[in-house]
């Protein structure tokens, strides 16, 4: 498995990267073969720049002077989207799955401000704009790929806090199972 807690475009807190690394040290230990990086991964900066013009795009459709892209801008950024599940499904020809944060911060304070620009969360006792937060979740959404979300427990604070196990296209089932081994292996919490 290949194991991710930082990305180019967000910022990732001490709170969700400690027990995405203890994960990781956990299934070293059981035997699992454990990699940080690999040379198939796509350029996850690149990516998320794409996923967030096309994400726009779909969020400002039909909003009061909202600027449309053309037809060609929308077959350039579907081009990327397959040409980006390409380069992933050549990583799951040498992993099995990823493990990333679902998000760059644990619970926060809801905050249901339309204009995300107002928003902000705290990484490492800095504030951070919300927005570049969905880089994490584009990981998996953009390209279209399966993944399931698993508690690893509670940060200092008290907060929860997880990660998202990531598979190969049509693979859910596999997401899915690799979850439950974990919760079996009581590497993930159990939710009360």
């Amino acid at each position: 498995m290949l194991v991710l807690d930082t990305h180019p475009a967000a910022g990732t807190d001490a709170g969700v990267r400690e027990p995405i690394a203890a994960l990781a040290e956990a299934l070293t230990r059981a035997g699992a073969t454990v990699l940080r990086q690999h040379e198939a991964l796509p350029d996850l900066g690149q990516a998320h720049g794409q996923f967030r013009d096309m994400l726009l795009t779909i969020l400002s459709r039909g909003a009061p002077n909202a600027a449309p892209i053309d037809a060609h801008a929308w077959m350039a950024l579907k081009d990327a989207q397959v040409r980006l599940l390409r380069r992933w499904r050549a990583l799951f020809g040498a992993v099995d799955v990823v493990i990333t944060p679902a998000f760059g911060v644990a619970a926060f304070p809801h905050d249901d401000r339309p204009d995300w620009a107002t928003r902000r969360l705290v990484i490492d006792g800095a504030e951070a704009p919300y927005g570049p937060q969905m880089a994490w979740p584009g990981v998996a959404t953009f390209p279209g790929l399966p993944a399931t979300a698993v508690p690893l427990g509670l940060t200092r604070e008290g907060l929860p806090t997880g990660a998202q196990v990531i598979g190969d296209v049509f693979a859910d089932l596999t997401t899915i199972a690799f979850a439950g081994l974990l919760e079996q292996a009581r590497l993930a919490a159990v939710p009360r």
